[in-house]
Formats: C-alpha cells, structure tokens, sequence
C-alpha cells in the first residue's frame, strides 16, 4: 500500500537510486551506449565547429570568424606554399609565433610541420633553401 501513496520527492529518490544500481551492475552496456552518442554527437559538423571555435579562442584568442577572414584573405590557401590542399588529417594549421603566441597565418601540414623542425629559425630556413638550390635535381625547381 505505501508503494502508492509516495510523494513525488521520494519517487525521484527511488528512480535515481534504482537507475544507478542498474548502471552499476551494466556497466558496460552504458558504456557501449554512452559511446555511441558520443561519437554520434561528435562527427557532427556543428560540435566539431564548436569544438575548433572554442580551441581558436583558448590558444590564440582569436575568433573562427577572425580565422576564417584571414584564411580567405591569404586567398584559401598555404600561406607559405600556396598550396590548395591541407596535407594533414585535421585540416588547416594555425602557425603563429611560439614566443608572442601571435598567429602569423595558416600554413598546410606539410609546411607547418617543417618550420616546427626548423624551430622557426629563419637563418637556418634560408640556409636549407640554399643548399637545396645547390643540389638541384628537378624536382621543385
């Protein structure tokens, strides 16, 4: 009989209680479902724009707008290279000084990679282009 005269407050307790032991003892079933809708969420355009919007303000305190403006008016392209193509899994990179935090523009995968090797040290650039002109093969000439 009391089962039926609950109130509200004490039939909440009993779900939240009764729901958490089943969690408990189905973990991985939760778990299987909560990865699910993760994933789902995830692959999403708008949740992955959010994602690098919120990434753009947190490291370089710039907006996607601001990205997106300057991206466009480097003409869509490597701003180093002048490449179309982005060369790496996630996209476009944002090259910016390491000492200022400043973004210089946005390079493909390829060229940001490689000024990250030469620790963006432009004497040390220069000198490898020069000794590449000394060794021409025809590639890239």
């Amino acid at each position: 009989m009391r089962a039926l005269n609950r109130t509200p407050e004490e039939k909440r307790q009993i779900k939240t209680v009764s729901g958490h032991l089943w969690q408990q003892s189905n973990k991985k079933k939760c778990r299987a479902a909560s990865d699910k809708w993760r994933n789902k969420v995830k692959s999403t355009d708008h949740y992955k724009r959010r994602q690098r919007s919120q990434n753009l303000m947190k490291q370089y305190d710039i907006t996607i707008e601001q990205w997106e403006e300057m991206f466009v008016a480097q003409g869509s392209v490597c701003a180093a290279c002048g490449s179309t193509d982005p060369r790496h899994v996630l996209g476009w990179q944002t090259d910016h000084c390491h000492t200022t935090n400043r973004v210089r523009g946005v390079l493909c995968g390829g060229c940001n990679r490689a000024l990250g090797h030469m620790r963006e040290n432009a004497v040390a650039i220069v000198a490898l282009a020069n000794y590449i002109r000394r060794f021409q093969c025809g590639a890239g000439s």
